[in-house]
């Protein structure tokens, strides 16, 4: 996250092909109009606000922040990936009934898929399965309690009423 670092400058502009952090043009009136708004948002964003957010969130510096960190992006990787049909587990013997899909039905929703196999096959997500306990616990409680949606939340494809009803339930 490198908040303090260069952190900002990342978020403001960007990297290259070499995930070298880009810059804008030096000079004001080389600047692209894209530069002028990355470089109007670097001097105006408050990244006290963000840092806050970043310990709020215990994804500050030091072994916790690190595994919630690596966690969080784990997730990202493989959140939407059961999206693909021939990938939709189907629900086998003794696990059954599992979220209202009984035994020998194919999970067509791709969130209750996901949290299926990360409750009983995380084998199959490398990246998951060697998460630390803790960190494997936290990413299939937002799968399996919360049914928490990535693409609501990045993307803000849903109103928050949708996307936090299971929370409070949570």
């Amino acid at each position: 996250l490198r908040l303090g670092v260069d952190g900002e400058e990342g978020f403001s502009y960007g990297v290259d092909n070499d995930w070298v952090l880009a810059e804008p043009a030096a000079a004001k009136d080389q600047q692209t109009p894209e530069d002028q708004k990355r470089t109007a948002f670097r001097k105006s964003a408050n990244w006290g606000a963000f840092s806050a957010l970043v310990i709020d969130a215990g994804c500050s510096a030091g072994e916790a922040g690190i595994s919630r960190v690596v966690a969080m992006l784990c997730l990202t990787a493989f959140h939407d990936v059961m999206k693909v049909e021939h990938l939709q587990p189907v629900v086998q013997e003794g696990h059954g009934p599992y979220g209202g899909i009984q035994v020998g039905q194919r999970i067509r929703d791709h969130d209750t898929a996901l949290a299926y196999v990360l409750e009983h096959f995380p084998e199959v997500l490398p990246s998951f399965a060697c998460l630390p306990p803790e960190s494997r616990a936290a990413v299939l409680f937002t799968q399996r309690k919360m049914h928490f949606n990535h693409g609501w939340f990045v993307q803000g494809e849903a109103p928050p009423g949708a996307m936090l009803t299971t929370f409070r339930s949570a």
